[in-house]
């Protein structure tokens, strides 16, 4: 089990690879690898989960990757913020294998397929 404290060794690590990366370029490549492995160990205990009743409420869906084989709550992609005040948004991608777009997944209920949207 990964604990609070693992999670800050790792954040520590990571500011030592940027650190030693101003005489080492491929150290940066390492810290950033690090800080991706942080962001997943905080969304990793919330995947493969139903949405609560929050997440419903705030509209979010399940999304899956149909390329990694990742589902969760779309409050859980990466990306999708505004891109500056053009009104549009940049594309959300899988938290894990940074796919563009993730579908929404397709769940069945009573032998019927639907979407998992506020159900």
């Amino acid at each position: 089990m990964i604990t609070d404290n693992d999670y800050k060794i790792a954040e520590d690590l990571e500011g030592l690879l940027y650190r030693m990366a101003l005489d080492d370029p491929d150290k940066a490549i390492m810290a950033e690898t690090v800080a991706r492995m942080r962001e997943n160990l905080k969304k990793a205990p919330r995947s493969y989960q139903p949405l609560n009743d929050e997440e419903k409420e705030n509209n979010y869906f399940l999304a899956e990757c149909d390329n990694c084989g990742w589902w969760g709550s779309s409050g859980l992609l990466d990306g999708g913020g505004a891109i500056a005040d053009t009104g549009d948004h940049f594309d959300c991608t899988c938290p894990v294998c940074g796919k563009v777009d993730p579908d929404e997944k397709s769940v069945i209920k009573n032998d019927h397929p639907t979407h998992n949207y506020r159900s």
